[in-house]
């Protein structure tokens, strides 16, 4: 899922438990829980907008720098996408 593989890029420490992945920041005491999906599905719209609100408001990161590092995480998904869609 790229939203973890960005929270990890940001120091966030990830455990499961029951279910979920637990991720806490040590620095700012910051929790962030999102659903374990079966077979890799892929987090919903609303998963990412609190994930983006969270960081924002704990001063970690802006709501612009994530949408940046999210965008480009997905950019080559995107285009295999486009490129199967033709």
């Amino acid at each position: 899922m790229c939203s973890i593989s960005i929270v990890k890029q940001l120091r966030f420490e990830m455990a499961e438990v029951s279910g979920n992945y637990i991720f806490t920041h040590p620095q700012t005491n910051t929790i962030l829980t999102l659903p374990i999906l079966p077979n890799q599905k892929n987090l919903t719209f609303i998963h990412y907008r609190m994930i983006s609100e969270v960081l924002d408001k704990s001063g970690i990161i802006a709501k612009k720098t994530f949408k940046a590092l999210l965008n480009k995480e997905l950019s080559p998904l995107m285009a295999l996408i486009k490129k199967n869609q033709c």
